[in-house]
């Protein structure tokens, strides 16, 4: 048996379980972190962030983050959002964790992507239920 001790009094990013059990196993490690790490900045209120930025904190390239992000846009759990023109996203929004079936097919998430102006370059939150509304009070 272990024990496990916390004298730590770190700021904490909450990671929801279901990504944990559903999400998480099946995924790229390198994806997990820079999941992990988009909580992390949201939950810091830090919406200016670069793919640059990130691809600098990861020691990777920014095709890296990229190809990271399109996995997740894949799974049902972010949407990108393009400038015209752009062939890198401009902006990311968290989605609503959708529970696997027994299957072991992913069902389409609802999809409510805010359509009033929000800036397109920001981190946002979509959905009712999405790991963000744990920060944001919603």
């Amino acid at each position: 048996m272990l024990t496990l001790n916390n004298d730590c009094l770190a700021s904490v990013t909450a990671v929801p379980d279901l990504f944990l059990e559903q999400y998480m196993p099946a995924a790229n490690g390198e994806f997990v972190k820079v999941y992990l790490y988009l909580l992390k900045l949201v939950k810091d209120h830090q919406q200016d962030s670069t793919l640059s930025s990130m691809a600098d904190f990861f020691s990777c390239t920014e095709n890296d983050i990229v190809r990271a992000l399109k996995y997740w846009e894949k799974q049902g759990l972010l949407s990108l959002s393009y400038t015209a023109g752009e062939s890198v996203p401009t902006g990311i929004a968290f989605l609503p964790f959708v529970r696997k079936e027994e299957s072991g097919i992913l069902p389409t998430p609802e999809s409510s992507i805010p359509a009033d102006g929000t800036d397109p370059g920001s981190i946002t939150t979509a959905g009712r239920f999405c790991p963000i509304c744990l920060f944001s009070g919603r």
